[in-house]
C-alpha cells in the first residue's frame, strides 16, 4: 500500500475535541496516580455523524500511522509512524541487527555473546500497545524504528518485573523523581548501518519529545546500556533536552546481549 498523508480522512472537529478533552482531564488529575483508569480512553471509539472508526492516540498526537512527519533529504530518509506493513519492516529490522555478532568482537569476548543469536525481534505486547516511529528510505524500507509507549497505554513493559521490585514507578520514587507522573517510554531503537549518524535519530528523537510532551509527560526514559545510553544523552542533548543516565541504579539483568548490565536514562521535558 503506498504511503500517503490520511490525517484528512479523519473529521476534524472530532479531533479537535479530542485533543481538548484530554487537555482538559489533565489539569484536573495532573498526577494520574492510578495511570490505568486513563486506559480505556487510547481505545478506538466511532464518530457517530461519520460512522469513522477514530484511533485515541493517534488522534491526540495528530500524527497518523502513515502520515509523513519529516523529510531528511540530506541522508535521503522520512520519518512517520508506521502502519502495519512497517511495523514488520521495523520488526524484521530488529531482528537482524539484535541477532547481528561481529566475529572480531565474538573472538576477544566470547562470553558476551553466546545468547546474541536467540534474541526474538518479532512483535511483543509492548509494540503492540504502543506506537513505532520510524525512518524510511526513498524505496519504503526502513532504515531506523523506535517504539513510543505512553505510562497508561500498558501495566507493566517488558522491562519490568514486579515480584523482584523491578518497575518504573519504583525507580522513579527511590532516585527522588515524581513516581506518580505519567512517561514515555522510548525503547528497541534499531538503525541500519548506512544511516547509523545522528541525523536521522536525533529527526526521530526529535518528534519523541514532541509527542510526549502532547501527552504530558514529564518524562521520556528507557533502559539502556552504557554505550547507548551515552549516545542518546548527546542527540538529546543537541535538542536542548536534559537527560541522565542513572548508573546508581543498575536494572535487573534479563537475557540480551552476554547479561549486560543497563541502567535508566530519564530526560526530563518538564522545565
Amino acid at each position: 500500500m503506498p504511503l500517503k498523508a490520511v490525517k484528512d480522512s479523519y473529521p476534524k472537529d472530532m479531533i479537535k475535541q479530542l485533543r481538548e478533552e484530554e487537555s482538559e482531564e489533565l489539569l484536573r488529575n495532573p498526577s494520574l496516580k492510578n495511570p490505568l483508569n486513563k486506559k480505556a480512553n487510547y481505545s478506538k471509539i466511532v464518530d457517530s455523524q461519520s460512522d469513522k472508526i477514530i484511533d485515541l492516540k493517534q488522534a491526540v498526537s495528530g500524527y497518523f500511522d502513515g502520515q509523513i512527519i519529516k523529510d531528511l533529504p540530506e541522508v535521503g530518509a522520512r520519518i512517520l509512524f508506521a502502519d502495519q506493513n512497517l511495523r514488520q519492516q521495523y520488526y524484521d529490522l530488529r531482528h537482524k541487527i539484535f541477532t547481528e555478532v561481529d566475529e572480531a568482537y565474538r573472538e576477544k569476548h566470547p562470553e558476551d555473546c553466546y545468547d546474541w543469536e536467540d534474541y526474538d525481534g518479532s512483535e511483543i505486547e509492548d509494540d503492540r500497545c504502543g506506537r513505532v516511529l520510524v525512518a524510511i528510505d526513498n524505496n519504503e524500507n526502513v532504515v531506523a524504528g523506535v517504539r513510543f509507549l505512553v505510562s497508561d497505554w500498558i501495566k507493566y513493559t517488558a522491562n519490568e518485573d514486579p515480584e523482584s521490585g523491578f518497575t518504573i514507578r519504583s525507580f522513579l520514587k527511590k532516585v527522588g523523581l515524581n513516581h506518580d507522573a505519567r512517561y514515555a517510554e522510548i525503547e528497541d531503537a534499531v538503525i541500519a548501518k548506512p544511516y547509523r549518524n545522528h541525523t536521522v535519530m536525533k529527526g526521530i528523537y526529535s518528534i519523541l519529545i514532541e509527542e510526549s510532551k502532547k501527552f504530558n509527560c514529564e518524562y521520556a526514559l528507557g533502559i539502556a546500556i552504557k554505550v547507548a545510553a551515552r549516545n542518546d544523552r548527546i542527540i538529546f542533548s543537541n535538542l536542548g533536552c536534559k537527560m541522565d543516565i542513572l548508573t546508581i541504579y543498575p536494572w535487573m539483568k534479563q537475557k540480551n546481549h552476554g547479561y549486560e548490565t543497563r541502567y535508566p536514562v530519564v530526560a526530563y521535558l518538564k522545565k
